[in-house]
């Protein structure tokens, strides 16, 4: 059987990169990293707000942890880092940008695979935690939007 080849930036169509870049503008809104650095800063949001501060582990096979040498592990991540080991030196997803989100369909999606979201009673924001490029360039957003994306030539 066959495995689809997943679409990213670099192998799709003019066609698919305008579908995912509509979607984008109609599920987040403006930049608003300064305010919500600030409210944070202020106590005025909590970081108790944000879910996925840290990283999921997820194993995805066995063998020997790259931390403590321990052999026979039979869950390593995808670092070879072992649960324990991880749970240990676990540190917080650098959030570079703050990007107010539209829909509670992109909260979802974005919690589901591990982002950064700050959710209050002021709104929802994902936390980018990669910057320096178009956001229609993100493999975040072409992930959650494969489905769509695919039907699109």
């Amino acid at each position: 059987m066959k495995t689809a080849k997943r679409i990213h930036y670099s192998n799709s169509t003019r066609t698919q990169k305008e579908y995912i870049e509509s979607r984008i503008s109609a599920e987040l809104g403006c930049c608003q990293s300064m305010l919500v650095s600030d409210a944070l800063a202020k106590d005025f949001f909590g970081y108790d707000d944000i879910q996925n501060e840290y990283e999921k582990w997820e194993f995805s096979h066995g063998g020997e942890c790259s931390v403590c040498h321990r052999a026979d592990v039979t869950e390593l991540n995808d670092n070879d880092i072992c649960s324990e080991c991880y749970e240990q030196d676990q540190r917080p997803q650098e959030i570079f940008e703050w990007w107010p989100i539209n829909s509670s369909f992109l909260v979802k999606e974005l919690l589901e695979i591990g982002e950064p979201v700050l959710s209050n009673d002021y709104g929802d924001w994902w936390g980018r935690t990669c910057t320096g490029q178009s956001i229609s360039l993100d493999p975040t957003f072409w992930t959650i939007f494969q489905d769509g994306v695919v039907g699109v030539k």
